[in-house]
């Protein structure tokens, strides 16, 4: 028989498999067979083997368990690779959690391996939480004081690494949450954020219809109907470290694009004895310069506690303020 050119030969390889590809795919799937197909593949799981005396191996453990067990040996069909870990160790990967146990089951019955060699499953890991662009001036004890506060723990979140922010003058940390601590909310709550997730309304599943209006980095709007009338709910939020300007020119743009009733919630970092502080900053005397160019009423009364208070902070509590404006 004459012999075809390479090229030929693999250009005829390709199209099989393609046209084999094309008829698998066009042949009807019965029900399980399309459910099968959708499920999510599971993660590989490993087993960390370890000497159990420290100086008990003079060489690498790993060589201890080749001259012991064959490689031909069943408890090595579903491993996928061995891995050479600190402290003498061997981290062994197989596929899945049954396969993991089936492993664990093997070693128990080869027994100068049992003697001499520990197995350990790694610990699980908590999922992460990630602070974006918090400014370099912020140190870790504020923002763990803000994450007892936010996350109801007791204790301090583990710092797994930082790494830099938009800018050279913030920083991102991501922090280690503990397993099934932190809640959330219902999932047939209603909620929005801002666009930087500072600021947010929920809507019980009571709430009359509510619609989203707008949203930007600080500040949020909804729409409800409150009895017979529209109205409109802001949420907004000013840090401590931006120009309160920028926030109220906004929120003016915003009312006055209304014209209808608004409820203003706010958390502006501004320090004034109208919504609780003992003393007035330059931040509230703004703010207070704002609402009385709306004829707003603050709804805060005298005696109310703190709307956010630090935990074991002996500092100036945290107030926000709440306006209503009736606009004719």
């Amino acid at each position: 028989t004459k012999a075809q050119p390479l090229e030929q030969i693999n250009e005829a390889i390709q199209t099989a498999a393609s046209t084999s590809r094309m008829t698998q795919n066009n042949a009807s799937k019965s029900f399980a067979e399309a459910l099968k197909g959708n499920l999510p593949k599971q993660r590989p799981s490993a087993i960390l083997l370890y000497p159990k005396e420290k100086d008990s191996f003079e060489g690498p453990l790993r060589e201890f368990l080749s001259e012991e067990v064959p490689s031909t040996h069943s408890i090595f069909k579903n491993v996928r690779k061995l891995k050479n870990i600190k402290n003498n160790g061997i981290a062994v990967i197989v596929n899945n959690k049954l396969q993991q146990q089936e492993f664990l089951e093997e070693l128990q019955n080869i027994h100068s391996i049992k003697t001499k060699v520990s197995p350990i499953l790694p610990a699980v890991k908590h999922p992460s939480a990630i602070l974006y662009n918090i400014p370099n001036n912020v140190n870790e004890e504020e923002i763990q004081k803000e994450l007892k506060t936010v996350t109801h723990q007791e204790s301090n979140l583990k710092v797994r690494f930082k790494f830099k922010g938009r800018d050279e003058n913030s920083t991102n940390w991501v922090f280690e949450t503990p397993e099934n601590k932190i809640e959330g909310l219902p999932s047939y709550w209603r909620s929005w954020l801002s666009k930087n997730n500072k600021a947010g309304t929920i809507a019980l599943p009571t709430c009359n219809s509510p619609i989203f209006l707008f949203s930007s980095n600080e500040i949020l709007a909804i729409k409800i109907q409150a009895n017979s009338n529209p109205l409109t709910i802001i949420s907004s939020y000013s840090s401590p470290y931006s120009a309160i300007e920028h926030n109220r020119n906004e929120t003016t743009h915003l009312i006055h694009s209304l014209e209808e009733d608004f409820l203003l919630g706010a958390d502006l970092n501004a320090h004034s004895q109208s919504w609780g502080y003992a003393n007035t900053d330059t931040r509230g005397e703004k703010v207070s310069d704002f609402i009385s160019s709306f004829n707003g009423h603050i709804l805060n009364t005298k005696d109310a506690p703190p709307t956010f208070e630090q935990r074991d902070s002996k500092g100036q509590i945290f107030q926000s303020f709440l306006l209503w404006c009736r606009l004719f």
